[in-house]
């Protein structure tokens, strides 16, 4: 059983106008961000109310609507042109697909500003076909760096919570946001995009009547704990993962969802053989795997035996503070 604080902010009515009417070239958004403000502008205008739920474009809404500052102006300082080389990754993309590019692209600039930290810069922002994400050089040397992004096999769940507060926000949910709180139960693990848009649409409907318990066939939700009392592991993690991790050691558990065909460890192996200088930036999101400690997840990938450097960026909501661990 997990809860999700509901806040009374609201949008105005006509917060899709202002978002519209909204000119980013004579804001005072730094002109590294612009770029990225005209993809999250046309996503959000494409997608209606449904671009809400999404936490990137949120953000943006409260800045322009509710004159909030936006969290994202972390990454003013980056060049314009790999701003602009990155988010033409992005396309067409909506829902979940887009939530998920963004994260992977985003994943790819914070490998840029800790890189720059240890010494690193950038030479080279064009990547064509077969290329690195990021080809940098350090005194006369030159590295090419390649990015992966790793999320959570349960990473669905703070999905649910963004899902939830971004609704919230709309000004037809007033019921939902005269909630204290919402409690819910996952009921069913989802293991496809299709699965995930299944269990939102049961959210949907719960958030539009949220007045009783909503029993859908992957997630039960209500405003009182008494309908959702559930004995579950903390932070809500599914009885899938609990049973499936707990009692792994941490290398077994590195090995089982970081090796293997496609899997993102394994894709940079691949790619070290194609490169002099390679280094490897996984950011992994580990949310609730909280039991890991941070000797126990270094000396695991320490044991792998990679013959090039590779950063990994521990992050999660079961991390109190991130990291990046240096490996090699």
């Amino acid at each position: 059983m997990k809860k999700v604080l509901i806040s009374n902010k609201v949008l105005p009515s006509d917060w899709i106008n202002k978002i519209k009417n909204f000119d980013i070239d004579n804001s005072t958004l730094t002109n590294s961000l612009k770029p990225l403000c005209y993809k999250i502008k046309q996503n959000i205008l494409a997608e209606g109310n449904n671009a809400v739920t999404s936490y990137f474009n949120r953000s943006f809404i409260r800045h322009v609507c509710l004159d909030e500052k936006w969290e994202l102006d972390t990454y003013e300082d980056i060049p314009i042109e790999l701003i602009n080389e990155v988010f033409n990754e992005l396309r067409s993309e909506k829902g979940i697909q887009y939530d998920t590019k963004l994260h992977s692209l985003f994943s790819e600039l914070r490998a840029y500003k800790y890189l720059v930290s240890q010494g690193y810069r950038l030479f080279n922002s064009t990547r064509p076909k077969g290329a690195c994400d990021l080809d940098l050089k350090k005194g006369a040397e030159t590295y090419h760096c390649e990015v992966k992004l790793k999320k959570s096999e349960d990473n669905h769940i703070i999905g649910i919570i963004y899902f939830i507060k971004g609704k919230a926000f709309l000004p037809k949910y007033d019921s939902l946001r005269a909630l204290d709180r919402v409690y819910y139960k996952l009921i069913k693990s989802p293991n496809s995009y299709s699965d995930v848009q299944k269990m939102y649409d049961e959210i949907d409907k719960f958030c539009s009547d949220p007045s009783n318990l909503y029993e859908g066939d992957y997630i039960h939700l209500s405003s009182k704990i008494e309908d959702i009392l559930y004995q579950v592991s903390k932070r809500g993690v599914s009885d899938y993962i609990i049973t499936q991790h707990t009692n792994e050691s941490t290398e077994s558990l590195m090995t089982k969802i970081l090796t293997g065909q496609n899997r993102h460890l394994t894709k940079l192996i691949e790619k070290s053989s194609k490169f002099e200088n390679f280094i490897g930036y996984l950011s992994l999101n580990i949310p609730f795997y909280d039991e890991i400690k941070k000797c126990d997840l270094e000396e695991a990938f320490n044991s792998l035996a990679l013959e090039f450097k590779l950063y990994v960026e521990v992050n999660g909501a079961g991390i109190e503070e991130g990291y990046v661990l240096e490996i090699n």
